[in-house]
């Protein structure tokens, strides 16, 4: 979970998730689903099927007419043939159910990555051939998956997908058809994929310098503390945790305890930045470069927040305060939906000296400051 956005795996769906897919097998509701299927199933000929259909349909009108033994068992094959594909289908798709299991960071620009796991819970039939048509809508991707094995009774695989979003914002995942053609190709079962699973783009990563000392800061600077922060004076070594910086593990450590293991740091009295993002419509418009700016408090937040130097934000109104990784996503989130703000919407604070604020630049890039000096441009 991230924030406003809730994007963990979905419930199961599918045929296998009713209850009474999980008893022993009755013969009342398997004629009850071949008659009246449930909301969203379907079953429809294929092209070979419709030409089957066509012809065993010719075949009868003419053993009726010339009366011919060989005729009438040809259309009764053929006619048999119709109906265990039928009922093959039905089986096939009985007891099968899914899930999707999205990312739980997706960001604009990355490759991101849904596994989509697929449970055959019969008791005794393999399941095969089954296709998935995964979309996801705002960002126009689609993808077919296939079920190119035997599922096994009780046994649970996982498909994946890959994709690279390029545009930020709220999104979802959805299974625009989940069909199959077993046994023989003649009957094409479609199932309801289920609702939709949403999820919130971050804005992109975007490369820019920042200069602290332009705004009078020196990063070295500060007292150390008896407590753990983000200074440099080792302090500590504790187990990893999600979250941490990369550049905080102990390598020769971790190697001994064939587990991860970071470095702490003494805290120290130096001035942590807040990041005053007041986008009036009458300076910003809707366009690149105003997901530039986006990008680039995206970018800084999630650095500065790894250095421990974050102490809050702001967008318009809005503020954010960060003591935990989920504070952060919370503000990633919001970021994901930012547009242009109205007058009424910007916040009337004055001007603190360790506020980052940003303003467009003429040539296209975003310039931020920290108490009227220029300390980063994107």
């Amino acid at each position: 979970m991230a924030g406003g956005f809730t994007y963990t795996s979905s419930e199961w769906r599918g045929p296998g998730a009713r209850p009474w897919t999980r008893v022993n097998f009755r013969l009342w509701p398997f004629l009850k689903a071949m008659i009246f299927p449930a909301k969203g199933e379907r079953l429809l000929p294929t092209p070979t099927g419709y030409v089957l259909i066509i012809v065993t349909l010719g075949l009868l009108m003419a053993a009726y007419n010339t009366t011919s033994n060989v005729l009438f068992i040809t259309a009764s094959l053929l006619l048999s043939c119709i109906a265990v594909s039928l009922a093959l289908a039905w089986f096939n798709i009985h007891g099968i159910c899914w899930r999707m299991v999205p990312d739980p960071t997706i960001r604009a620009g990355e490759e991101t990555r849904l596994l989509l796991e697929l449970r055959n819970n019969k008791r005794w039939l393999p399941t095969y051939a089954i296709s998935f048509v995964v979309e996801a809508g705002k960002n126009g991707f689609r993808e077919i998956l296939h079920l190119d094995r035997r599922l096994e009774p009780g046994e649970t695989i996982g498909m994946e997908c890959v994709f690279v979003p390029e545009l930020r914002g709220p999104d979802a995942w959805r299974l625009a058809s989940v069909s199959s053609q077993f046994p023989f190709g003649f009957l094409k079962k479609h199932l309801n994929g289920g609702e939709p699973v949403p999820f919130t783009v971050w804005p992109r990563k975007i490369a820019y310098r920042f200069h602290a000392h332009g705004a009078g800061f020196n990063p070295r600077s500060g007292r150390s503390l008896a407590r753990v922060g983000q200074g440099w004076e080792f302090h500590n070594l504790r187990d990893y945790r999600y979250g941490d910086s990369h550049r905080q593990i102990h390598w020769k450590a971790t190697a001994r305890q064939g587990a991860l293991v970071v470095q702490q740091y003494a805290a120290e009295t130096q001035a942590g930045y807040v990041l005053a993002m007041d986008a009036p419509a009458s300076l910003w418009r809707e366009g690149e470069q105003f997901e530039r700016l986006c990008s680039l408090v995206s970018s800084l937040a999630e650095n500065l927040f790894a250095d421990g130097r974050l102490l809050g934000a702001r967008i318009g109104r809005e503020t954010f305060r960060f003591s935990r990784r989920p504070d952060l996503d919370f503000f990633q989130d919001r970021l994901a939906v930012a547009t242009p703000l109205e007058d009424s919407e910007l916040s009337n604070r004055g001007a603190v000296r360790n506020v980052i604020t940003f303003e467009p630049s003429p040539t296209g890039a975003v310039n931020a400051y920290v108490g009227g000096k220029r300390v980063s441009t994107a």
